[in-house]
């Protein structure tokens, strides 16, 4: 089971409504964001491009404002990032989630395919090299998948919790303390652990990213972000 975040001499916790998570004092790091009113790079965050697209949402959902939306424009391999911290966070010191709050407009189609991933990764262009993170790949599954990389060598394995388009969905991943197994969690439910090619050691640094990547069709596809937060309890006082 995950661990929970609770308000060890801070303030707030997260009351499933409003996305706002407290931070242990001396042994947690954080970082969040659910409130977006720019496309410019937002605070620690910021993202990148190959012909994609990003755009503020400016829909009618009521209970999600500040939406940032990233999309693969109008190109075969268009595709767009969303990400913070690549190349910095080496798992290992303690249990690290990510967490990743966000809606698909359209499902990956025979004519026009896409993937996504979300979760720990250090790469905003392409297949994460170093991470933990979950997959939305219809060529291998219509539901997510598992996936670890550790210098570029992959396990990837298939959830039974089907990918659904249009509907808010919470994409988590718990690395525990020795990064020796990572859970992973979708709309606070598990859906899973791996236990091999979980990066760590000198050079296996990663990072946070969700990236909407086109693979076919010339129609854009886009994903709709509504929070990211990390979230660490290091196993010793760092300070």
């Amino acid at each position: 089971a995950r661990l929970a975040l609770g308000p060890i001499r801070a303030p707030a916790q997260s009351d499933g409504v409003d996305v706002f998570w407290a931070t242990e004092a001396r042994t947690a790091s954080l970082s969040t964001h659910c409130l977006f009113a720019t496309t410019a790079t937002k605070g620690e965050w910021t993202d990148g491009n190959s012909s994609g697209s990003i755009s503020l949402g400016t829909g009618g959902d009521t209970t999600s404002p500040g939406i940032l939306i990233i999309g693969t424009g109008a190109s075969a391999t268009g595709f767009r990032s969303f990400y913070a911290a690549l190349n910095t966070i080496l798992l290992g010191g303690g249990v690290a989630r990510s967490g990743f709050l966000f809606q698909l407009a359209d499902l990956s189609t025979v004519g026009e395919e896409y993937i996504l991933r979300a979760g720990f990764g250090e790469s905003q262009t392409s297949d994460i090299t170093d991470g933990c993170y979950l997959e939305y790949d219809r060529l291998n599954s219509v539901n997510w998948r598992r996936k670890t990389a550790s210098n570029g060598i992959r396990t990837a394995n298939n959830s039974s919790t089907a990918v659904a388009e249009d509907a808010w969905v919470w994409l988590e991943v718990e690395v525990n303390a020795a990064a020796n197994s990572v859970e992973y969690f979708v709309n606070g439910a598990s859906v899973g652990t791996e236990t091999t090619n979980i990066p760590t050691g000198a050079g296996r640094n990663t990072g946070l990213v969700c990236h909407i990547m086109k693979s076919a069709g010339t129609t854009q596809r886009d994903c709709w972000i509504d929070a990211a937060y990390f979230w660490q309890r290091f196993t010793s006082a760092h300070y």
